[in-house]
């Protein structure tokens, strides 16, 4: 802490007597020594890696297991389609331990057999998929340029289909298994967090509500000119004035900058994650030789990472280019400000609209009977909103309040026990029936499917003028669900500044597979999550 602002800030009497003396540094041992380790602890710490081994062996074993049962139903029991003379195995037993290795090999290079701590099923499914094409398309080669042996396509088509159904079920029993185990501990990142300030506490706040992720929050270390007070945390900003935000139970303070290769190797720590708002890339590197201990023997294999103040948010991609042989990085475009991206997008909204207006047509007519019979009013209702580029257009909902429900209190956001929610509105908000109208809205145009949800002009300009970057939310279309939505941020759920990081992502990392992604997570929040 700066001398000019100790006597306007005093240390709390807790906190000093916390910090070590300078003779107490020096009486204190330069390292101290691990916990003893045994083979279980090893294992529960890298069982994920040491376990991808085995999910490959499985996977082959589980191709070959097919391609065989699907030999027997064609061949022997004279299931799929039948024939009088059935083939020699031996022939199948030696394409089919070819095309799993082929398989496998694929499966390897896209990645699939990578350890992920927030593992996407969705991901699996999709990595699955092209590596049976492409090992499909190996096996059809070597089908037709070997001659010795004629082998049997349709028995290739039946077991192509039937490995995919029993790879991605075994999949998604791993990855609901591997989030378990992450959430018992098994294979826990030890984090600390430099930065006592509203942005280690977010930081801290997701760790902790998120166990199944795989990281574990030891404790904090101040940066340069913070510390604590009663129960706030103070840092300096760059003003050169104070901030305060307060301090939840999250972890304690493990010590001081300049003790920071003690405090990794007391507390076993694998990744420090800087949260400093407005911190520089020398600060960064600052503290990436500060985790280096004196006794290089006793290194360790630490990660690190930065958290961007939403000032300065980095969540660009980032391309590195040469000029002239200087290697360079470039902020690459927005994908949606891209012609042909925006056609692809425009083309599945049009497409998934008219099938979900056909699918849905049933349950929103009975939808409108109940809204019209259960309370004086309009069936659907009206409201604008501000959507791509700041074009303002009306959004559709089935009405579940009563008529002028913001008469008296002017513009404000749902909540829960609304009282102004009408019988039959409770329900269809709770099952997001209300959102069903906004299909059209997707198909005129006004909307997509998937896109930072549109907000009402009167919001915008109050968070415009305090959140930077809220407008690049309007870089694009606006979503009948979102990047923000499916990750628990709806309703009251998160502050504005959140779902601003999560709709900025999804703008800059846009792709047709990230929206399918989104559209079947949506499905299955709308079937175990309850809107209001």
């Amino acid at each position: 802490m700066p001398a000019a602002w100790a006597k306007f800030y005093p240390r709390p009497r807790w906190l000093v007597a916390s910090i070590p003396t300078a003779q107490q540094k020096q009486a204190r041992p330069k390292t101290v020594p691990p916990t003893a380790g045994s083979q279980r602890s090893w294992l529960r710490k890298n069982i994920f890696y040491a376990g991808l081994p085995l999910v490959l062996l499985a996977d082959w074993l589980i191709i070959n297991t097919v391609f065989h049962l699907t030999y027997a139903m064609r061949f022997k029991w004279d299931i799929l389609a039948p024939v009088a003379v059935a083939p020699p195995w031996q022939p199948y037993f030696y394409a089919t331990a070819f095309l799993a290795t082929v398989w496998v090999l694929v499966f390897a290079g896209f990645g699939l057999y990578k350890y992920r701590r927030a593992a996407s099923k969705f991901d699996d499914a999709v990595l699955l998929a092209i590596g049976l094409f492409f090992g499909t398309l190996v096996g059809l080669a070597m089908g037709f340029f070997y001659r010795d042996f004629s082998y049997s396509r349709l028995l290739l088509v039946y077991a192509v289909g039937y490995s995919y159904v029993t790879l991605v079920a075994v999949h998604l029993i791993l990855r609901t298994l591997q989030a378990k185990l992450q959430a018992r501990g098994w294979g826990a990142l030890n984090s600390l967090i430099i930065g006592c300030n509203s942005l280690g506490e977010m930081m801290a706040q997701r760790i902790q509500g998120a166990p199944h992720l795989g990281y574990r929050l030891a404790g904090f270390v101040p940066g340069p000119g913070e510390w604590g007070e009663g129960n706030q945390w103070i840092c300096p900003v760059n003003t050169e004035e104070l901030r305060t935000s307060s301090m939840q139970t999250y972890g304690q303070v493990l010590g001081e900058l300049d003790e920071l290769p003690m405090v990794l190797e007391q507390h076993d720590i694998d990744q420090v994650i800087l949260a400093r708002p407005g911190a520089r890339m020398s600060e960064f590197f600052d503290l990436m030789h500060r985790c280096v201990p004196a006794d290089l023997n006793r290194s360790r294999n630490i990660q690190f990472r930065i958290v961007p103040d939403l000032v300065e948010m980095a969540t660009a991609k980032f391309h590195i280019t040469e000029l002239d042989g200087i290697p360079t990085l470039q902020i690459a475009e927005v994908p949606l400000r891209k012609r042909y991206n925006r056609i692809l997008k425009r083309t599945m909204d049009i497409v998934f609209s008219l099938f979900g207006l056909l699918v849905a047509a049933p349950l929103m007519l009975t939808a409108a009977m109940a809204v019209k019979l259960s309370s004086p009013g309009p069936i659907f209702y009206r409201q604008e909103r501000m959507g791509r580029d700041g074009r303002l257009f009306n959004i559709y909902k089935f009405r579940s309040m009563v008529v002028d429900a913001e008469v008296q209190s002017g513009p404000v956001w749902a909540k829960a026990h609304d009282p102004r929610t009408t019988r039959v509105g409770i329900l269809i908000r709770r099952l997001s029936i209300d959102e069903l109208p906004q299909i059209w809205n997707v198909l005129k145009g006004d909307m997509s499917l998937v896109g930072p949800r549109p907000e009402r002009p009167h919001f915008v300009h109050q968070f415009s003028q305090n959140i930077p970057k809220y407008m690049d939310r309007h870089l694009v279309r606006s979503g009948l669900t979102g990047w923000a939505q499916v990750n628990g941020l709806r309703g009251e759920e998160g502050t504005i500044e959140e779902r601003t990081r999560y709709d900025i992502y999804y703008i800059e990392n846009w792709s047709l597979l990230f929206d399918l992604r989104i559209i079947i997570k949506t499905a299955m929040e709308v079937l175990t999550h309850e809107a209001y």
